[in-house]
């Protein structure tokens, strides 16, 4: 029979495995893994970390395929309108079940044109700043805003990201606007050179330019600490909820 497309969830994204029957010689041929970002982001290392256990596993290469672009939407379509063997495969984050709450209309059905197989891993968002900015903690950038509640702006890796950063707003009152990039490689980049103020991705994301020193982590949107950056505080910590 023919299968429904594979989900892989990553980032910060959570799916269940369906009870789906696989065809004895599968895969047959090379597997694609689709990522619906730039290179450079916590979900492309992901892909490059599985990429050869799955290749030694089914006996077939395993290529990731970058697919980058509005908020994921592209490479997420061309995974639920490629056909149904279970040889297309996506890996994406959060950006998969908030993108039904953003756009009217999306060019798949995300219930029905896409199967979820497995969690692949789990980060915390953080805010994040170039080094030679004066923010130095999240208080500095609460007092920077209630001056100048617009003086700011935040680029984000997906619209989960972006979402994020208007909860920031909507706690502190503020009207930071969002700039979207292609993923949190580009994001990065821009940030170490200066070029946006705050910045909101995965931990395991900006984790590479702030051990570099190009970057500042200014605290983490979990509970509790981060295990990569213990001494980061969380951002309920000054901006309660």
């Amino acid at each position: 029979m023919l299968l429904k497309h594979r989900l892989l969830a990553g980032l910060l994204t959570l799916f269940a495995l369906p009870c789906l029957t696989m065809a004895q010689n599968f895969p047959s041929k090379p597997v694609r893994i689709v990522i619906p970002f730039a290179p450079g982001g916590s979900t492309d290392a992901n892909a490059r970390i599985i990429q050869d256990k799955l290749s030694t596993l089914w006996g077939q290469p395993v290529i990731i395929d970058a697919k980058p672009g509005a908020n994921t939407l592209i490479g997420t379509d061309l995974v639920a309108k490629s056909p149904g063997d279970g040889h297309t495969l996506l890996l994406t984050s959060t950006a998969m079940v908030v993108n039904p709450s953003m756009y009217a209309k999306l060019p798949y059905d995300t219930l029905n044109d896409l199967v979820p197989i497995t969690l692949v891993s789990v980060s915390p968002f953080a805010l994040v700043t170039p080094v030679d900015t004066p923010y130095k903690s999240i208080k500095d950038v609460l007092t920077a805003l209630r001056s100048n509640p617009s003086g700011l702006s935040f680029g984000v890796s997906d619209s989960s990201a972006m979402l994020s950063g208007h909860l920031f707003n909507m706690l502190a009152k503020s009207d930071m606007q969002a700039i979207s990039y292609k993923g949190a490689g580009p994001l990065m980049i821009d940030l170490a050179g200066g070029h946006v103020p705050l910045g909101i991705a995965a931990v395991s994301s900006v984790q590479g330019q702030v051990k570099g020193g190009r970057v500042r982590i200014l605290g983490v949107g979990s509970t509790q600490a981060s295990s990569l950056f213990p001494q980061a505080p969380t951002i309920a910590s000054e901006l309660p909820g």
